[in-house]
């Protein structure tokens, strides 16, 4: 299994080298008043990395707000219980 894994991990690295390879031309990115010229496979690059801490600081904050109302949810209930033995 092990072996599995290291042969997919080799077959995806060599994807995205032959990717970066391919994709070497210069491209002007801008943003707002920024502008930077960069190879087009890193602008991709650079674009995903931004994507999934977009998305994990989004499912981080989701799973975090949940948390919260659960505590809060479990703190009603336990004083509900308190007020009955009052």
């Amino acid at each position: 299994m092990k072996a599995v894994k290291i042969v997919i991990l080799l077959l995806l690295f060599a994807i995205v080298l032959t990717f970066a390879y391919q994709n070497l031309e210069k491209v002007d990115v801008t943003f707002i008043i920024w502008s930077i010229t960069l190879p087009f496979s890193l602008a991709i690059f650079l674009s995903f990395i931004i994507g999934v801490l977009a998305g994990g600081l989004a499912i981080f904050s989701l799973r975090k707000k949940k948390k919260d109302d659960n505590c809060e949810e479990q703190a009603d209930t336990k004083s509900d219980k308190t007020e009955n033995f009052a």
